[in-house]
């Protein structure tokens, strides 16, 4: 018990400076895999024992065997989640649809589409957001289903969960006259004619025209987009617009017409989900059991590990 305990405060210290340091990289080493296959061996030896002292049906053993079976298969779950799960973010604009299947990597199945009918904002009273919610239509080979998703309530079908990861904003340029309407994103750039280049560089959804400044709210009571405008190898000034804004900038005239929000859907896959809830089961059972064995007349006096 004690070697498991100091491979278990390995783990957790590597853990930790590992999602420091390698974000997104330690649990996938080889180094963790070799720790947690220590502490797996560890564990199914402790649980072997308590199943050799179970023969005489002593409460106190049995709830032993419980607790390392539920932290065997816990383990089990992680393991397999951590090997062969599956994450990926799918951002939709509304009105767009793409393939989560694909968008994952998985192979040999049919595709999992998803079109977002809507993403809307929800805000408390003073603009600082209160929650998000997506709506979509999933449409597989032989139905369709439409779900909200929000933030902690996400929604799963075909094995894949989706969950409210993030936004985005949407920026529609139109040149003026005859010009077609365009979308684009934070970091992107609007061609011009000559030497001068726009970015898209910020946007503020309450820009404070009095202290010029961004108040830090989300709700668009009085947005601005901040561009950087290039002229020339060495010319570059930051300027503000404001939606429906004309800007004539070296013989080009450009409306930014809207803003629209994206949402930023993340997947994911849990083929270890079934052991781990059958461990956390086989574990509070175990817990349930050991405190019954205290209180019971006689059960105290069952075998220690």
């Amino acid at each position: 018990m004690r070697a498991g305990l100091a491979i278990l405060a390995m783990i957790a210290a590597m853990a930790a400076m590992g999602t420091f340091l390698w974000p997104g990289l330690f649990f996938r080493s080889p180094l963790f895999f070799f720790l947690f296959i220590l502490l797996f061996l560890q564990m199914t030896f402790c649980g072997l024992s308590n199943l050799r002292r179970w023969r005489s049906l002593r409460l106190r053993a049995f709830a032993l065997f419980c607790l390392h079976a539920g932290v065997l298969l816990i383990l089990a779950g992680g393991g397999v989640n951590a090997k062969f799960g599956l994450t990926a973010t799918l951002p939709l604009q509304a009105g767009e649809e793409g393939d989560a299947a694909a968008a994952l990597g998985l192979t040999g199945g049919e595709p999992l589409w998803l079109r977002l009918n809507s993403f809307e904002t929800e805000f408390y009273a003073d603009g600082s957001p209160l929650q998000y919610y997506t709506r979509l239509t999933a449409r597989t080979a032989g139905s369709s289903r439409t779900a909200e998703i929000s933030v902690n309530h996400p929604f799963a079908i075909n094995g894949v969960k989706i969950y409210q990861q993030s936004f985005g904003y949407l920026f529609w340029v139109r040149e003026d006259g005859d010009g077609e309407t365009r979308a684009f994103r934070l970091g992107e750039n609007i061609p011009l004619q000559g030497e001068a280049t726009l970015e898209i560089y910020h946007y503020i959804p309450a820009f404070d025209e009095r202290a010029a400044v961004d108040t830090g709210r989300l709700r668009p009571d009085n947005p601005r987009i901040v561009y950087l405008l290039r002229e020339g190898e060495t010319g570059v000034s930051m300027r503000l617009a404001a939606p429906g804004e004309r800007l004539e900038i070296g013989g080009n005239t450009l409306i930014f017409e809207r803003v629209d929000m994206y949402t930023v859907l993340r997947l994911k896959t849990d083929p270890g989900l079934v052991p781990a809830a059958c461990g956390a089961v086989a574990l509070m059972a175990g817990i349930c059991l050991g405190f019954i064995g205290i209180y019971v007349p006689g059960g105290s006096r069952s075998p220690l590990p």
